[in-house]
């Protein structure tokens, strides 16, 4: 059976994963993990430190080579693509630690993220100021990004990406360092992004209130393997998940 697959027949515009394998010096990283994405779903991947979480993510993005195994991207073999050319075909990624450029405006920094669609300097500033509005951000859009608060600063930085119009939108952690109101925030980011139906996020995160209020699926990874794929409540009552990852946490 596919661990990764959610119900119902895949579709052409899906994010999939085929039982790709890593090895680094010979320790296998990832071992035959398999991944099954929709546009308008958002698929959390949650597991301990070293499962192979951020791993995947880099597969995914073109940062780590496969030694077996396939990606696709609408069913397109993307393994030899760069991660650029991944990025303008909308598989976009945030990271762990933000990385703002903080010289420059939020709306600047949300610009940068239109520009790399191809458009215009001017169709990219109105397309930055939209987000920055969906985002609440409208009336930092002339500030210093590097002078805006930690929560702020984050979510300026998740609008750079929602910039490039992805279809699937890969988040490394986005709520590390945010407060539980931050966190709110946080969830209505990518409720509004997921509301759309055109793009799908694949969600790795440690705040188990927040996955579990949010995804509409759980994967789990336990040393590079998938121990389990499922809804919020058969992931939170998984006797295996619950021994390797979320002990007696109520959630």
């Amino acid at each position: 059976m596919d661990l990764s697959a959610p119900s119902g027949q895949a579709t052409a515009s899906d994010l999939t994963v085929s039982d790709v394998v890593v090895n680094f010096q010979g320790l296998r990283a990832i071992s035959g993990v398999s991944l099954h994405l929709r546009c308008g779903e958002v698929l959390g991947l949650i597991g301990p430190n070293g499962a192979g979480k951020t791993t995947l993510v880099n597969v995914l993005t073109g940062f780590q080579v496969v030694d077996s195994g396939t990606v696709r991207l609408a069913g397109e073999d993307i393994a030899r693509w760069k991660p650029h050319e991944r990025s303008r075909r909308g598989l976009v990624r945030t990271f762990q630690s933000v990385l703002p450029f903080g010289g420059l405006t939020a709306l600047e920094n949300v610009e940068a993220g239109a520009m790399a669609t191809g458009v215009s300097r001017k169709a990219a500033r109105e397309s930055a100021y939209q987000v920055l509005a969906s985002l609440g951000l409208a009336d930092k859009a002339q500030r210093r990004v590097d002078t805006l608060p930690f929560g702020e600063e984050r979510r300026v930085g998740i609008g750079r990406a929602i910039a490039m119009k992805p279809r699937f939108l890969l988040m490394d952690e986005p709520a590390a360092g945010l407060n539980d109101a931050e966190c709110d925030e946080l969830k209505g980011v990518i409720d509004g992004i997921r509301t759309t139906g055109e793009c799908g996020v694949l969600l790795i995160e440690h705040r188990m209130s927040l996955v579990f209020r949010l995804c509409d699926r759980i994967q789990v990874l336990q040393q590079g393997a998938t121990i389990a794929v499922g809804t919020p409540d058969e992931i939170r009552l998984d006797a295996k998940v619950r021994q390797a990852y979320l002990g007696d946490e109520a959630i």
